[in-house]
């Protein structure tokens, strides 16, 4: 599952781990984003322990910003998310 409005959003099955297709897809769609919404900067996040969607994010250029302590359906806990920020300019360079 993939979502994206001024925040990157996901969510991928175990038995796809470590296949490259989030890197694949969440570039697709901030090349799409970028490319349609006149946005000048695009935020996502991941939840401490989470190292393959920091590296994914990080691939993409996103930066960190802050951290934050947010409910987990998924862990059903209290977690620390990290948040990430991509701008436009950031993107235009790594991307022409």
């Amino acid at each position: 599952v993939v979502g994206i409005s001024d925040s990157l959003g996901y969510w991928l099955g175990r038995a796809h781990h470590r296949q490259g297709y989030m890197s694949e897809a969440a570039a697709a769609l901030v090349g799409h984003y970028f490319a349609t919404s006149g946005a000048d900067a695009l935020t996502s996040g991941y939840f401490t322990g989470n190292a393959a969607s920091a590296r994914v994010l990080g691939k993409l250029g996103f930066r960190p910003t802050h951290d934050e302590r947010v409910r987990s359906r998924a862990q059903g806990a209290e977690v620390t998310l990290h948040r990430l920020r991509l701008t436009r300019a950031e993107w235009e360079i790594r991307n022409g």
